[in-house]
Parts: C-alpha cells; structure tokens; sequence
C-alpha cells in the first residue's frame, strides 16, 4: 500500500517527485507547521495570562491542556523519528535515492544512519489537535466530534501533503494519530477528568 499509494506521485520520466516544492505543498508544510507552533503558543499565552484576567480555573486548565497535547505529542514524535530507523520515499532507491527498499513493515531502531522520518511529524502536529474533543463538556457531543473531527481533518491534509512531495510513506500517518490521540487521552486522564467535571458545573 505504501509503494502504490507513492508511486503515483513520483514521475518516472524525471525520476523526480513534481509536486516536492510546489507552492501549495510547501504553504499546507510551512504554513501547517507555524500554525501548530502558534496555536501552542498562544494556549501556553492563555494558560499563564488567564491567571492575571481572573477567568475560571476550568478554562486555565483548558489553554494547559492543549498546550500539553500540542507538545507532548509533537515532542514524542520527534523523539521516536531519531531512533526509529525509516526513510523518506524520496532516499529510497525505488524512487531514485541511496537507500535499499525495506523488506518489513516494522522499522528497525538505531541512533544514526537515517534520515528522521518516522513517525510522520508534520502529520502528528495536525492530529494532535484532537485534544480539542477533550476540553468541549460533555453535554455538548456534538461539538465534541466537530473538536475530533478537526484534529482527524488537520492530520490528515498534512499527511497527504507530504505523501505527495515523497516526504513520507502512507503507513508513516496513522502512527502518528495513534500517538496524538494515546497522548490527548493520557493527559486528560492525568488532569483527573477535572476538565469535564468543571464543566458540568458550568
């Protein structure tokens, strides 16, 4: 799956990958990338001025929260791309590189020797605002799913994105969402629920 998905944005012809730095793709990266970065920001902003503007402590937890999830999950992706050892499509042989086409699915470990590029990181960035599922009150489903559907939604351009410049292989993104949403949940377990138990009070 992860070749044939691949192979249909790689030209052949000009063993090159057309789409790698057309302007859209590097807008959806960089512009994904410093939307990300802003939006954990401007949570840790909230977090530390909500203090000092006298709101509730359930929507200083929230700005905390998404600041966690934000760079927990961005954290641990990045951590795990540097002994992990996986390839970009585009160093791999099929696709004109130096490196020899995996024979497993699984990757193998080490600590030099490759390229960062599993688990999907840009991705990861993207389904890490999943988290927003978590700090919409529960009496509120509907918002809730629109909170895990963004996530899902963000995630998910930001994978295709970079599966069609040869950044990363199809099956590099779904590890990333399960990291997010393990790292949304867990997070929101460690705040002991108080995020939804505040909320029920209103």
């Amino acid at each position: 799956m992860d070749t044939t998905l691949s192979d249909l944005f790689f030209d052949d012809q000009t063993e090159c990958w057309p789409y790698r730095d057309a302007w859209w793709a590097i807008l959806i990266h960089d512009g994904g990338r410093d939307l990300i970065i802003g939006l954990a920001l401007s949570s840790l902003a909230g977090w530390i001025l909500s203090k000092f503007a006298g709101l509730a402590p359930r929507w200083r937890r929230r700005f905390l929260y998404m600041f966690l999830c934000i760079g927990g999950t961005t954290g641990s992706v990045m951590l795990l791309k540097k002994v992990i050892h996986r390839h970009s499509p585009w160093n791999h042989s099929r696709y004109g590189g130096m490196v020899q086409d995996p024979t497993t699915f699984f990757p193998l470990f080490s600590l030099d020797g490759h390229e960062p590029s599993f688990p999907a990181g840009h991705a990861a960035g993207g389904f890490s605002l999943m988290g927003l599922f978590f700090v919409v009150p529960e009496s509120n489903p509907r918002l809730k799913r629109l909170g895990l559907a963004i996530g899902l939604a963000v995630g998910t351009i930001f994978g295709l994105t970079q599966i069609v410049r040869g950044a990363h292989f199809l099956s590099h993104n779904p590890w990333s969402a399960l990291i997010a949403w393990l790292m949304a949940d867990s997070i929101y377990s460690f705040f002991g629920r108080t995020l939804e138990l505040d909320s029920a009070r209103g």
